[in-house]
C-alpha cells in the first residue's frame, strides 16, 4: 500500500494503518534526527515526538506533498526545536555513535568524528538540507517542500553548506579526498 492509502485507511478508523506507517519510516525518521541531534537517546525521542505530532495532526494532512514530505518536515521543526533548547544545556551537542556501527580504521574514524562535528555546526537550514539531501535522497522540489523554501534556496543552502564544510575541517584530513 502507499503512504496516502495507509492514510486513508488510518482515516476510516483502521487502527494498524498507521503502526505500518510508523513501521516504514521508523528508522528514515530516526536516522535523520541522529544526524540533525548527533545523539542517539535524543535521536530516538525525537522521532518519537514526531511520530505522535504526525498521528495527532493526520486528520489535518491535505495532500498538498506526498506524506513523506509532510513527515520531514514535521521530523525537521521538531529536530529544529529539540536544538534550540539544548543550546541551553552543558554538553548539549555531544555526539555518540550509532549502535550498529561498525569499527573503522583509525583515520576514518577520526575524519568521521570531525565530520559529524562539523556538520552539527552548520547552520539549521544548510545543515538540514545537507541531511535530506545526501542521507534521504531527497531531490531539490522535496527539499523545498519539506523546508518550506524554494529550490532555488535549496540548491544554494546545499552548496553553503559543502563549502563551510570544506573551510571548517581540518586540512589534513581532507587531503585524501582530494
Amino acid at each position: 500500500m502507499t503512504d496516502e492509502e495507509l492514510v486513508d485507511e488510518h482515516r476510516a478508523g483502521r487502527a494498524d494503518a498507521f503502526d505500518r506507517l510508523v513501521e516504514r519510516y521508523r528508522a528514515p525518521a530516526y536516522r535523520f534526527c541522529y544526524r540533525m541531534l548527533g545523539n542517539h537517546h535524543e535521536a530516538e525521542d525525537a522521532s518519537q515526538e514526531a511520530f505522535v505530532r504526525t498521528f495527532t495532526g493526520l486528520a489535518r494532512f491535505r495532500r498538498e506533498a506526498p506524506f513523506r514530505s509532510w513527515l520531514f518536515h514535521i521530523l525537521a521543526n521538531v529536530c529544529l526545536t529539540w536544538r534550540r533548547s539544548m543550546r541551553d544545556k552543558p554538553g548539549a551537542f555531544a555526539t555518540d555513535p550509532p549502535a550498529e556501527r561498525q569499527p573503522a580504521p583509525i583515520e576514518l574514524d577520526e575524519f568521521q568524528k570531525q565530520l559529524q562535528a562539523a556538520i552539527q555546526r552548520l547552520p539549521d537550514k544548510q545543515r538540514l538540507t545537507l541531511i535530506l539531501r545526501v542521507d534521504e535522497n531527497c531531490g531539490f522540489e522535496e527539499i523545498a517542500r519539506i523546508l518550506d523554501i524554494t529550490p532555488l534556496a535549496a540548491r544554494v543552502n546545499l552548496s553553503l553548506a559543502r563549502r563551510n564544510l570544506r573551510e571548517t575541517m581540518p586540512p589534513h584530513l581532507l587531503e585524501p579526498c582530494r
